[in-house]
């Protein structure tokens, strides 16, 4: 009840877990403006609370501010360096920024060359398993993916990729095994439950497929792609009232002139026509 929570916070202004409380109430619900103050609030009364920084990192993200977001994983990560899931979070805004690993970004020409070179070093070949996806070659991005995890099988990150090139070439009982092997090590893989989601529903196993789907939107709520695989797999599961819902928050979130709305409102139509 946002009654209830305002009456709260005002009674409590200092209390930094009630602000981070309210805060991840709006972020769940899509309210990304409405949550930052409240999530600002928190990491400035606890400053010393990494799960304050995730969190205000999520909703930054989701606003598109991602020099704030990335700001705030980083200092997540500084508090608690073994936190998995705060690694994973700042990797995946400095791979959005373009600040990923260089030996990971190379031309094909020079990845391959590294690779040859380097037949037994993990990040020659997980780097040309990448330069082959960027150049639309999954078939033999999954073999040099396939040898880097061979070397590596640590490397959650790897597992993904490959997993991902494995949906993109219909393997799916493949890509249904590195995606569990993923999620067994790390469950707060937000990427790894969302294509774990679309996978099982691709295999008409609709129960275990939505699980997926909620775990990734409870985990980032700031990640658009997140909802959106929660809004069409509930919607391919009959779920329709709270497919529309869920449809909704995404184009509340987004502004006018984002071309995604006009997709958005797409959906919502087309199922409210199925709905009928």
């Amino acid at each position: 009840n946002e009654t209830l929570f305002a009456k709260d916070v005002g009674s409590y202004p200092q209390a930094a877990r009630l602000q981070n409380g309210v805060g991840k109430f709006f972020l769940m619900r899509g309210r990304a403006r409405a949550a930052l103050p409240h999530l600002k609030r928190a990491v400035e009364i606890s400053p010393r609370t990494p799960g304050f920084y995730y969190d205000l990192s999520q909703v930054h993200a989701m606003l598109g501010a991602w020099g704030q977001a990335e700001e705030s994983a980083d200092a997540a990560l500084k508090l608690s360096p073994t936190v998995r899931s705060y690694n994973q979070n700042l990797e995946d805004i400095q791979r959005l920024l373009g600040k990923a690993n260089p030996l990971l970004q190379r031309p094909l020409p020079e990845a391959e060359k590294l690779a040859a070179e380097r037949p037994d070093d993990f990040e020659a070949q997980y780097g040309l398993g990448l330069a082959l996806v960027h150049a639309g070659k999954p078939v033999q991005a999954i073999v040099a993916l396939r040898r880097a995890v061979a070397l590596d099988s640590s490397r959650e990150d790897a597992h993904l990729e490959l997993a991902v090139q494995l949906i993109t070439t219909e393997r799916l009982p493949e890509a249904l095994s590195e995606l569990n092997l993923v999620v067994g090590r790390a469950p707060n893989n937000w990427r790894a439950h969302t294509n774990l989601a679309a996978v099982l529903a691709r295999l008409q196993r609709a129960d275990e497929a939505l699980e997926h789907a909620r775990t990734a939107n409870r985990l980032a709520p700031g990640r658009i792609e997140t909802w959106f695989n929660l809004a069409h797999t509930l919607d391919a599961g009959g779920h329709y009232e709270e497919a529309l819902a869920t449809y909704g928050i995404i184009r509340d979130g987004l502004s006018e002139s984002d071309p995604q709305r006009a997709l958005i409102e797409g959906f919502i139509s087309d199922l409210e026509r199925r709905r009928r």
